[in-house]
């Protein structure tokens, strides 16, 4: 390969890593919920760099987002929810364009989902 055209491909791969994707906004989803029905969730991102702060609105509640991140393409966070004990929700999403598909997996307990979330215009 030519010197100039490696060093593009390099370069190219390079902004592509460094970049994250931009979920700013909201987001919504149809998720599972108990009984094996579902539940309308809404995400309401802000990205500051790699930083993902939030709000997770869930079942009537509103859930802070907790140690946000984000890189490239993927977002992760979780939110906690107390139910007489906290139980932590784990959030992993792989971001294309206008669509999220997540894996939500309720810590310590082995249980995981997966749903897509869509930008909200």
């Amino acid at each position: 390969m030519k010197p100039f055209a490696l060093l593009a491909l390099v370069a190219a791969i390079s902004v592509r890593l460094v970049f994250a994707a931009d979920v700013s906004g909201r987001w919504t989803a149809q998720t599972p919920a108990r009984g094996g029905g579902t539940d309308t969730t809404t995400f309401d991102f802000r990205v500051d760099g790699k930083r993902l702060t939030g709000v997770v609105k869930m079942a009537g509640r509103d859930y802070p987002i907790k140690e946000g991140a984000i890189e490239a393409e993927t977002v992760r966070f979780h939110i906690t929810v107390n139910i007489g004990r906290e139980i932590k929700f784990v959030h992993t999403g792989a971001v294309a364009g206008e669509v999220i598909r997540f894996t939500r997996e309720l810590e310590g307990m082995g249980r995981k989902s997966t749903f897509v979330a869509r930008r909200t215009k």
